[in-house]
């Protein structure tokens, strides 16, 4: 038969040795013995599975920080992000309780924000303790550094302890928080701070349920391997949380926002409403004595002035007010079958005194047959006096304005080209946002509040319509809006 053997002698050296019976046809004739000289192939074989061995580790870590990043640009929320990262962080550290905790911007707070366990917990999220009454500003000193029995503190970087539970005795480090950990069963930990734009800012918690976890003796060969993964990795996590913090003071930032703004709409709404009613009364009783009291020509000329100002303070109270409703999403459009034509009527007729005042000819070729449409009437009416109202306010005495009607794909479309100065390009682009005049006259824009056109955009689009402008710089503007003939509008919205 044939005997082979490979042993190492205490030297490092390894031999194969080889034994073969050597036989003739009628009796035992020896041996043939052969030894080779194995120690260059050993050593050769065992750095190459060393190296295999570093090579795999790094790349556990590598494919954890490409998932960290993966992670990192989510655009997640903080609990979300970091429930990614934690799965991603078992690849390279082993552990049964992992937690972040936040500092405040005082290093005076240390608040839990995220755990996950294989277990119920008890330091959950949302608890809270004054960072001085833990072992923890040591950490955060790069100056602290020590190892004993119990414990491996490397300041700035991470703190090991070795078994909880011989932790507290031996460094009398009796507390709510400790005794706490020790009750869910957690005997080991690995504590690591993260930073963002070198400050303090969060703190990383590996546990285990079982003593001395992270140790040499416990995680042999692979705890250097642990170490410098988790050394790797901590600049991409102190990225994910920068971001994840961002994201989160974004989100409440907008969320206060949007409760000041509803603060903002429930005032104007009140404000506007309860400044109706005493408007209403001045007009009212003004015209009553401009019409039926006898009064000398300087009286008459003042109630005229008193009536018009008076006038002109209840439309921009009711800008504001539609404003505020609209962006309460409380403008409602109640549809109804209505003839287009005879709305438009109306709003000519209503603006003809404005139009007469200045001389202006108002020229409108109806629409025949008018259509009828499922519309918001006194919202349409709305519209058509605000574009023709403004078309007159910026036309120069003595003018002609174009009112033109048609039909077209299933829409209606309105058009009115006054004869004034126009609108640039770059005025075009902001004319329907709220609170914006365009143009040189400042007188125009002095009789008004801005909201007039951005008051007619949510109307037509809220009907399920667009509204527009043309027209060349010099040669007059031209509104426009189209409504579906079918009526598409959010009824009750």
């Amino acid at each position: 038969g044939k005997f082979e053997t490979a042993s190492p002698l205490p030297g490092g050296q390894v031999f194969a040795v080889s034994i073969q019976r050597a036989a003739n046809e009628c009796c035992f004739a020896g041996a043939l013995l052969t030894v080779h000289d194995m120690t260059k192939r050993a050593k050769t074989r065992n750095e190459l599975l060393k190296r295999n061995s570093e090579l795999t580790e790094i790349l556990a870590v590598n494919r954890t920080i490409m998932d960290i990043n993966s992670a990192i640009h989510s655009g997640a929320t903080l609990d979300e992000m970091f429930e990614i990262i934690f799965g991603q962080l078992k690849r390279i550290i082993p552990y049964d309780r992992i937690g972040l905790s936040l500092l405040d911007e005082k290093v005076e707070f240390v608040t839990v924000v995220k755990v996950k366990s294989d277990n119920p917990v008890q330091l959950s999220k949302g608890y809270r303790i004054h960072f001085s009454c833990t072992s923890l500003p040591a950490l955060l000193d790069p100056k602290s550094s020590w190892s004993d029995a119990y414990s491996l503190m490397e300041g700035g970087k991470r703190r090991i302890i070795y078994d909880l539970k011989e932790y507290v005795e031996a460094k009398n480090r009796q507390s709510h928080y400790n005794s706490t950990l020790l009750a869910e069963g957690i005997r080991s930990s690995l504590t690591v701070p993260l930073y963002v734009e070198g400050k303090p800012t969060a703190i990383i918690f590996f546990s285990s349920r079982t003593p001395g976890v992270y140790t040499p003796e416990f995680l042999g060969r692979h705890y250097d391997a642990c170490m410098k993964s988790l050394a790797a990795v901590q600049d991409n996590l102190a990225v994910a949380l920068e971001k994840a913090l961002t994201i989160s003071r974004l989100e409440e930032t907008n969320r206060r926002l949007k409760e000041l703004l509803a603060m903002k709409d429930d005032f104007l709404s009140i404000a506007s409403h309860d400044l109706r009613s005493p408007l209403t009364a001045i007009i009212g009783f003004g015209k009553m004595m401009v019409d039926k009291t006898p009064v000398n020509e300087l009286q008459r000329r003042g109630l005229e002035i008193m009536v018009n100002s008076a006038g002109h303070l209840l439309t921009l109270v009711d800008d504001i007010l539609a404003l505020a409703k609209a962006n309460a999403a409380s403008m409602e459009v109640n549809l109804a079958p209505a003839s287009i034509g005879d709305i438009l009527r109306d709003s000519i007729a209503a603006m003809s005194f404005n139009a007469h005042n200045k001389e202006i000819v108002l020229e409108h070729v109806p629409l025949k047959p008018s259509p009828e449409i499922a519309l918001d009437r006194s919202k349409i009416f709305q519209v058509f006096n605000n574009l023709i109202s403004n078309a007159i306010k910026f036309s120069p005495v003595g003018g002609t304005i174009h009112l033109r009607e048609s039909e077209a794909d299933g829409f209606y479309r309105f058009e009115v080209e006054d004869s004034g100065p126009g609108i640039s390009e770059d005025d075009r682009k902001k004319l329907f946002t709220k609170f914006v005049q365009v143009g040189a006259d400042e007188a125009a824009k002095a009789k008004g509040t801005g909201l007039g056109l951005a008051i007619c955009k949510m109307i037509v689009n809220g009907h399920g319509g667009e509204i527009g402008v043309g027209g060349d710089l010099g040669k007059g503007a031209m509104f426009n809006f189209t409504l579906p003939l079918k009526g598409k509008g959010n009824a009750g919205n």
